[in-house]
């Protein structure tokens, strides 16, 4: 798998090795600084994006038989948030 930011052909903006089975992927926002940040396994894949001037659609998707968990803060995510803040 990969990551894709503001280009559903190309995933240049964020560079990131693919993805394996039992990897965390994590997306942040961070409304304060008005900055998008992507995670791997509990780290930055790279420094936070500014937002696009036009609307942010998040998804998340799969190919053929893929299991997904999504976390909305009912767990502790694997990123430590208090760190980055």
């Amino acid at each position: 798998g990969t990551v894709r930011f503001n280009n559903r052909y190309s995933c240049a903006d964020v560079p990131s090795q693919q993805c394996s089975k039992g990897d965390t992927m994590g997306l942040g926002i961070d409304y304060e600084q008005q900055e998008i940040f992507f995670t791997r396994n509990g780290k930055l894949i790279k420094a936070p994006v500014k937002f696009p001037t036009q609307p942010v659609y998040i998804s998340i998707g799969g190919r053929n038989k893929t299991l997904l968990n999504v976390n909305f803060g009912q767990k502790p995510f694997r990123f430590n948030l208090t760190q980055y803040m």
